[in-house]
């Protein structure tokens, strides 16, 4: 807004170590910054005029809020795909969803035993980046904020 720059070095390298050591504290920081994100684009909303600056704009419409309504998409796809089980390819579609959705909460209930079979990682994984934004969005309505955070390395 000042009229700074941001730039890009394509050649930085960054070690991050993994804040989380369980699925729930995945999930629940995944959310937390998500609803950091919302929050902060709402405060800067000014910022986002198309017409003033439009490629950042962009930017943050396709690379952020796209991506976070993607489990509003989903649902609306699950539930689309109720009303056209008459048609073979639809009534696949459905199961195919189904077993996927299936495998991530089977994937989930054995991560809470800290028993991990492979297969049902991507599922998992799947599910819980598209959960987090609607634990987001749930906690933005209900005003709820996370002032003081501790990460999952000082917890343990």
């Amino acid at each position: 807004q000042q009229g700074y720059r941001a730039i890009v070095d394509n050649e930085a390298l960054v070690y991050e170590p993994a804040e989380s050591r369980a699925i729930g504290e995945e999930l629940e920081r995944r959310a937390r910054v998500i609803a950091r994100g919302l929050r902060g684009k709402w405060f800067l909303r000014d910022f986002f005029h198309p017409l003033r600056h439009p490629w950042f704009c962009w930017q943050v419409l396709s690379h952020r809020l796209l991506r976070w309504a993607v489990p509003i998409l989903l649902l609306t796809v699950l539930g689309a795909n109720l009303f056209l089980l008459d048609e073979r390819v639809y009534r696949l579609a459905f199961a195919a969803q189904l077993l996927f959705y299936g495998a991530a909460a089977i994937g989930y209930g054995l991560e809470r035993h800290q028993v991990r079979i492979r297969v049902l990682a991507l599922p998992l994984y799947f599910c819980l980046v598209n959960i987090a934004p609607l634990l987001a969005v749930r906690a933005l309505l209900r005003g709820e904020r996370k002032v003081v955070w501790e990460t999952g390395r000082a917890a343990g």
